[in-house]
């Protein structure tokens, strides 16, 4: 509804007038929530442009905007406050050669797969963020990171449930959270590729909201003439995306107890784990974690600690130079362990917080645009902020919670960056290097070091190293 005064405002301003009644409730509303700088260059939009523009309002939460605005940007905005911080309990996985720590490994693995072979496991993968802060127009997940075959991420990861599905005879629910910006092109994407093998049925794409970027006055800025910066709402996104799109009522009818939860961006995910689901069962745990060990001090990574109290994660900015830096006596980091964004989240914890409204809070980032990316950015632009939910902020409403640190080097390996060790280019070399290992793990011993070799294990043949020594075993190197 609109106030009379902000009629008598608008009017004033000299709002744009279109025929769709729809279209103009929406404009009234950017006038009222003055941001109606958006519409600049509308008498040089032809109807195209204009169309585009306004599609673009007619999603947006123009309220929510507007009290972000004033909660972190406004002269009133929130400071945080210190927290008090203590090093976490993590628990490790059972060594593999001592006798003790195998046994212990196969009492896990056995019940992790035993919950997958039972249809009580699902899969949900973020993949909202596309790829032109790495240098590509597309989607993350289409980026081709396979060494030889050059499958995308998606079809990686598709074949690896597949494969799945057919050592374990199940049939695994797989969600994804797609945004605007993915959305098209990832569905084109999977229909192209006959979704990798798997059922279409047993796929579920869901709608991430997205938020517009504004600058230090909490206006929102143009990317274009006829289109406005947009960002998705963080991977805390996926409570309600899971609530609109009435993803836990659809799996608790298929027996489902375990969602396990990542972000699209690792090749080198360990999709529905058995052993990591392992521990998740044994512990009787709401929520389970991977945690890697940091690289280095600086690496900014969000890390694992006890938050006044209770056991959780902190984002990277938020921690303390002081804690960051603190050694243990063993003269390793205190605060080692980063958040990977892999979880296990038991269906009754996910329903609890969607029956009670539990609502994520946003965390305000700065956004870097690379002049590179878009030549419609100037070379020289200002800071510019998001509003972002983080999917870790979830595990504070959990009562029973576990972290599981499991080896960087074998299942983790995020594409981030346009260069480095996160680039593309890298995570191609990586993953050939990981294939390399494994073959020199069977005998291939010259192999252990590879320099010009690149190898590709494809998940069709096998989803893990555990599989492909079965199957080698079986079969033989040729």
């Amino acid at each position: 509804m609109i106030s009379a005064s902000a009629r008598r405002t608008m009017k004033k301003r000299k709002m744009i007038k279109v025929n769709d009644e729809r279209d103009q409730i929406n404009i009234a509303k950017i006038y009222e929530a003055e941001q109606e700088h958006i519409f600049q260059w509308w008498d040089e939009l032809n109807p195209e442009g204009r169309r585009r523009i306004l599609d673009q309002i007619s999603d947006l939460d123009l309220q929510l905007l507007s009290q972000l605005v004033k909660q972190h940007l406004g002269p009133n905005a929130k400071k945080a406050r210190k927290k008090q911080l203590a090093p976490p309990p993590i628990l490790q996985l059972p060594s593999r050669e001592s006798e003790t720590g195998s046994q212990q490994r196969q009492e896990l693995q056995k019940l992790g797969e035993e919950a997958i072979a039972a249809g009580k496991v699902a899969v949900m993968m973020s993949a909202g963020e596309d790829a032109t802060t790495l240098g590509y127009r597309c989607p993350l997940g289409m980026l081709e990171i396979a060494p030889i075959s050059n499958k995308s991420l998606y079809q990686w990861h598709g074949e690896k449930i597949m494969a799945m599905n057919k050592y374990y005879r199940t049939s695994m629910p797989w969600v994804i959270m797609l945004s605007q910006a993915t959305k098209a092109q990832t569905i084109e994407h999977f229909e192209k590729h006959s979704f990798f093998g798997l059922s279409s049925a047993d796929i579920q794409f869901i709608d991430q909201k997205m938020l517009p970027l504004v600058d230090k006055r909490g206006k929102m800025v143009l990317a274009s003439k006829d289109s406005i910066y947009l960002s998705t709402n963080g991977y805390g996104g996926i409570l309600q995306a899971m609530r609109d799109g009435a993803v836990l009522e659809a799996l608790e009818q298929q027996g489902v107890e375990i969602l396990f939860y990542s972000p699209i961006e690792n090749p080198l995910l360990k999709i529905a784990d058995p052993l990591f689901l392992g521990y998740h069962i044994q512990e009787e745990a709401e929520v389970s974690t991977k945690v890697v060990r940091k690289q280095s001090v600086d690496e900014r990574a969000d890390v694992v600690s006890y938050i006044d109290g209770n056991l959780g994660v902190l984002g990277h900015d938020d921690l303390p130079e002081e804690e960051k830096h603190a050694l243990r006596q063993d003269g390793n980091l205190t605060f080692y362990a980063a958040n990977t964004g892999i979880h296990a989240f038991s269906l009754p914890f996910l329903k609890r917080l969607l029956d009670e409204n539990i609502e994520l809070p946003y965390h305000k980032t700065e956004a870097k645009l690379d002049p590179e990316d878009d030549p419609e950015i100037p070379k020289k632009n200002p800071p510019l902020f998001r509003f972002e939910t983080f999917a870790f902020d979830i595990l504070q409403a959990a009562e029973k919670k576990i972290f599981v640190e499991v080896p960087r080097e074998e299942e983790y390996l995020p594409l981030r960056s346009k260069t480095g060790p996160n680039s593309l280019e890298a995570v191609r070399k990586k993953l050939s290097d990981l294939f390399c290992f494994w073959f020199s793990q069977l005998g291939e011993e010259y192999l252990a070091n590879p320099s010009n070799v690149v190898l590709e294990v494809s998940p069709n043949f096998a989803f893990s190293f555990e599989v492909f020594q079965e199957k080698v075993g079986k079969e033989g190197i040729c």
